[in-house]
């Protein structure tokens, strides 16, 4: 299949980047930019929901935990809370 270039139709630099100069960029690749732009603006920001949402209910988790005899104790018992929260923020990331 011979290039846009070898047909006479070479691009446009506006064309390839039209977020760096929106000026010379064509109207439907703009659309096309600013609509991926929200679309991953919007992904990313879920992403970041999904993360706060698993801090705060690891917070709440750490603050109700009960005292324990030793410090190891307790180091074990947040250790084991910390993994397992881990493991659940991470399978729920993956799973968006």
């Amino acid at each position: 299949m011979p290039s846009a270039a070898a047909e006479g139709h070479a691009q446009h630099p506006a064309d390839l980047a039209p977020l760096e100069n929106r000026s010379k960029a064509n109207r439907d690749l703009a659309l096309v930019w600013d609509t991926l732009s929200s679309d991953i603006k919007r992904h990313e920001e879920r992403h970041a929901e999904i993360a706060r949402n698993h801090a705060r209910k690891l917070e709440k988790d750490f603050l109700s935990l009960k005292p324990e005899a030793d410090c190891e104790r307790m180091q074990a018992r947040v250790a084991r809370l910390s993994e397992t929260a881990i493991q659940d923020h991470d399978r729920d990331q993956a799973r968006f």
